[in-house]
């Protein structure tokens, strides 16, 4: 039996020399793919090609072709050894087809898998006899390059695990309070009970007693109405408009971040992410960090990292779900990361690989409380009836893609609702025992905890449904609760309107390093002795203030959540909030901008839009503003 392909006129590969092409085809169709995908990447200069893909995507892409091309050469190796004639003529034919798939199918998007397999064997048709007159020329080729692309792969593997910025440490010895940012993707701040939330359900029991430790701010609102521009923001201390450019552009490259500033006063750094869509590191919020998990290293991320292998994964999962409704597939592209997951992975790190001779900064993101409301196996649905039918399980597991939902209806508003809230109440019992866990390894007391959230959620408000469709305040009102050593005895509650863009600023203060190179004001400055008294409620906005709570959202998401209803649709949109609880909405709608303006006080869900001609002189007011804030970040 041969252990190379052969070099006779007419004659094919021999069972080994099958294995060796369908590994050489498979590691060139690699190669392949990843320059595509580099090319749309850099071309989009956008975060979502990056979906699904680990870290390692630049060595598990040809490793996955490669497998992926081995595992279909195996059976044809077989067969080539009892019947040389069929193999032979079958072989090349569907391993050359098979390579050109990967990139067929990112190149040809939105085509039927099935016709661009035609394709690539129409094209493996022309290509194969070309090549066999040449029979021995590739043998040769193969033989001599195999050895080489495998090195460049181990190289490849090599140069990604060590591909880490250094961290720049303060010499001096390190001193400062340990840190802990919780941010509870998508919960809006009246769907918790903390103090002055309104809520009328006892959705977060643990977090209620943890308020008594702390500052509650009733009036916190995000910068944006998504993920990855509001979380950059808490990152940076920058508007969202400034750190993310576009849509769905990651944040900036350039400027201090909040975990790089403290470790450049010696802190150990840490992020943890659940939302493995837009806090990954492929975002840029993983920036500053000495160590970030994300999306998890297993068989599902390793094959989804390629487009065949993802299309794997999917056909895995759909097939899973048909023969076993209602329970996890074996292999899903986007597994979700439950609280008790991060809860672990985070006390897992600071047990065994946290500095010990350095305060730490953990950021942890938890996205239970995200669509599709369902709580994790084992734990309690607490509010209204269990979704055990299976309409119920498919209409919140979907419900989310669906374009049209004015079609959703009252009692499937109140399904929504009901596993919103009963997700946050699981978050909230695994957030108590996280500090459980802090308390016994007597950190709690000497700790500055950071609870807060990235947006929240429409349900039916203005006739929405979801989130990054609007600047609503159902999107924008948010929960933020500061817990440091020192605060328990003075507990208190703090009514003002507040924006997020401050909260790094806050951290670094708290932490004893007030000025350092982040933008933003403390908002510590509320809660210290005679600082709390600073207020002009004739002006939006005064030097010694904290900032506006402005917020924006560039344009529309690339689906339409609401039928392409929603505000976002009309174009660019930028808000402004002040201490009269008046609100200012623009939207850059072609060809006059559209205006809004609602007095919160009286009419918390924005229904009576008071940009009225009697009301120019609030609008110039807040037109100012924006303008002036523009200019400062360079936007107009």
């Amino acid at each position: 039996m041969q252990a190379e392909p052969r070099t006779e006129q007419g004659s094919g590969p021999g069972p080994i020399g099958l294995l060796a092409l369908a590994a050489w085809l498979g590691l060139l169709a690699g190669a392949a793919e990843l320059a595509v995908f580099l090319l749309i990447r850099t071309r989009s200069g956008e975060v979502w090609p990056y979906l699904g893909k680990i870290r390692a995507y630049p060595w598990t892409i040809p490793m996955v072709n490669a497998g992926f091309l081995l595992s279909i050469a195996i059976p044809i190796a077989i067969l080539t050894a009892f019947h040389p004639r069929l193999g032979h003529r079958l072989g090349p034919q569907v391993l050359v087809a098979l390579a050109m798939l990967p990139t067929l199918l990112i190149l040809g998007q939105g085509l039927h898998p099935g016709a661009l397999l035609l394709l690539a064997l129409g094209g493996a048709s022309i290509i194969v006899p070309i090549l066999q007159r040449r029979s021995g020329v590739i043998a040769q080729i193969v033989r001599f390059t195999l050895p080489v692309l495998l090195l460049g792969l181990l190289g490849i593997v090599a140069w990604r695990h060590a591909d880490r910025p250094p961290l720049v440490h303060n010499t001096e010895e390190p001193q400062g309070p340990n840190i802990v940012l919780l941010v509870l993707d998508t919960v809006r701040a009246d769907h918790l009970s903390l103090p002055g939330s309104g809520s009328e359900r006892q959705t977060s029991p643990n977090l209620e007693a943890f308020a008594k430790r702390g500052v509650t701010f009733t009036g916190a609102r995000a910068t944006a109405p998504w993920t990855l521009p509001s979380h950059a923001t808490l990152m940076t201390g920058r508007w969202s408009f400034d750190v993310c450019q576009g849509r769905f552009g990651p944040m900036s490259e350039d400027g201090p971040t909040l975990a790089g500033s403290l470790a450049s006063i010696g802190y150990d750094t840490v992020g943890i992410v659940a939302n493995t869509y837009y806090t990954t590191y492929a975002t840029g919020l993983s920036r500053g960090f000495a160590h970030y998990e994300d999306l998890p290293f297993n068989l599902s991320t390793i094959l989804a990292s390629s487009e065949v292998g993802g299309r794997l994964v999917d056909l895995i999962g759909r097939i899973a779900t048909s023969l076993r409704p209602g329970e996890p597939p074996p292999l899903r592209r986007f597994a979700r990361i439950d609280a008790a997951s991060i809860n672990r992975r985070f006390l897992e790190w600071l047990d065994h690989d946290r500095a010990r001779d350095r305060p730490f900064f953990a950021f942890l993101n938890y996205f239970d409380a995200h669509d599709p409301y369902l709580v994790p196996p084992g734990e309690e649905h607490r509010f209204g009836d269990q979704p055990s039918i299976p309409t119920d399980r498919a209409f919140l597991e979907n419900w989310w893609l669906s374009s049209d939902k004015s079609e959703i209806t009252p009692e499937q508003q109140a399904l929504l609702i009901d596993g919103y809230d009963s997700c946050i109440a699981s978050l909230d019992q695994h957030l108590g025992r996280l500090f459980h866990e802090l308390d016994q390894r007597g950190l709690l007391n000497d700790l500055i905890v950071i609870v807060t959230s990235d947006h929240g959620e429409a349900f039916g408000e203005h006739g929405l449904f979801g989130h990054g469709v609007s600047l609503y305040e159902d999107q924008l009102h948010v929960p933020l609760l500061i817990v440091a050593p020192g605060l328990a005895p003075n507990a208190q509650t703090i009514d003002r309107v507040v924006s997020l863009r401050d909260l790094p600023a806050t951290i670094l203060d708290l932490a004893g390093h007030p000025g350092e190179p982040l933008p933003g004001t403390s908002l510590a400055s509320l809660w210290r002795p005679g600082k709390n008294d600073a207020t002009d409620q004739g002006s939006i906005r005064s030097a010694n203030l904290p900032s506006p709570a402005v917020a924006s959202v560039p344009g529309p998401d690339m689906f339409l959540p609401n039928g392409g209803h929603s505000p976002v649709f009309g174009g660019p949109m930028i808000s402004i909030m002040d201490d009269r609880q008046l609100k200012y909405i623009r939207t850059e709608r072609p060809p006059i901008p559209q205006e809004e303006l609602y007095a919160l006080g009286t009419d918390p869900g924005e229904t009576d839009n008071l940009a009225m001609p009697y009301s120019i002189s609030l609008l110039n007011q807040f037109r100012s503003t924006l303008i002036e804030l523009l200019r400062s970040s360079g936007s107009e």
